[in-house]
């Protein structure tokens, strides 16, 4: 099991008081490494140790999702030109930009983290949006994206989330698009795929939302983990 498995199911055992305790509040500078990014933060931004479960899992689906996207889309170049030798097998690397690669939007980035990580760990992705509406946090992405060596990749946006996914409804359309948001997403609800035309995906985390329990986001991680690791072994 990878080290990202690994955290993905230590945390889904660790009781919420647990969780709620390990959030960084510091106001000191410090430098945070996770997964393949390493980034400097502060108190000024916000900053949750307890959502690498999430990341690691949202890293996991979507290079799942990735995966199943570029083998349909290879297929129906298939049958539009048979003559044509596709192969279907073919890996994509990883801090690599590519032109007909997925485009990712994280609406309410804060550090970059996230952003980062999904430049240095997915493969097949175009470019990463990493979207705040806190300047002091855009200054600290882009900081954070020249230290990391992803800035032609990841590209740091100062903008309202709603306001930004509203204007990309029609042209230049995010292929996924990841809000976690402090509290309820349901703002964010339908701005994700307004006017779209394509395949897409969401990905949602709700910080501090007592209506989704504990229990249901266990029994809910432990079935999309299951789901995960039998589409590695089908792979």
């Amino acid at each position: 099991m990878s080290g990202a498995k690994e955290r993905v199911m230590q945390t889904i055992n660790i009781p919420h008081m647990e969780m709620e305790d390990r959030i960084t509040n510091s106001d000191e500078t410090q430098i945070i490494t996770e997964g393949l990014a390493q980034i400097k933060t502060s108190g000024k931004v916000f900053y949750n140790p307890v959502q690498e479960f999430n990341r690691d899992l949202s890293i996991s689906v979507i290079t799942t999702f990735i995966k199943h996207y570029n083998e349909e889309k290879l297929l129906k170049q298939k049958k539009r030109a048979d003559n044509i030798k596709i192969n279907i097998n073919q890996k994509e690397e990883i801090d690599t930009t590519y032109e007909n690669g997925v485009s990712i939007l994280e609406a309410l980035s804060a550090t970059g983290l996230r952003s980062i990580r999904y430049a240095k760990e997915i493969p097949g992705v175009k470019k990463v949006i990493a979207n705040d509406i806190s300047q002091k946090a855009v200054d600290d992405i882009k900081i954070n994206i020249v230290d990391n060596k992803v800035d032609h990749i990841v590209e740091a946006s100062h903008s309202d989330a709603t306001m930004l996914m509203y204007q990309h409804r029609r042209e230049n359309q995010f292929d996924i698009i990841d809000l976690d948001p402090y509290g309820c997403p349901s703002n964010f609800f339908g701005l994700d795929s307004t006017g779209s035309e394509r395949r897409w995906f969401a990905s949602y985390y709700c910080y501090r939302h007592g209506r989704f329990s504990r229990e249901l986001t266990r029994n809910l991680l432990q079935q999309i983990w299951s789901d995960i690791t039998k589409d590695e072994k089908l792979s």
